[in-house]
């Protein structure tokens, strides 16, 4: 699983600290995966209020749309610019 090739080769790395290596089995286990559906992979062509954006980051925001949840209710963590903007202007919160 992609997912967990990514903690695994920042450890390597020394971009994520061992204590967190060993946290985070317990934190995807309190996370919700979402499938990528045709009806988010339309809404991710369509444009968002911040062009040009990623992909990848498109797709990210277009499943948070999906969960139809209040967008204050969804927090969207980024270090993206164009992901922070494209975020708050629907309304989602942003750490």
């Amino acid at each position: 699983m992609v997912a967990e090739r990514v903690p695994t080769g920042a450890g390597r790395r020394g971009r994520i600290s061992q204590f967190d290596l060993l946290t985070l089995p317990r934190f995807a286990r309190r996370c919700h995966i979402v499938s990528v559906t045709e009806a988010i992979l339309a809404r991710a062509g369509r444009p968002f209020p911040v062009e040009p954006i990623r992909t990848l980051d498109a797709i990210h925001l277009a499943t948070a749309e999906a969960l139809g949840e209040p967008p204050a209710l969804v927090i969207i963590i980024t270090r993206g610019i164009r992901v922070r903007e494209n975020s708050i202007a629907p309304g989602f919160c942003v750490e």
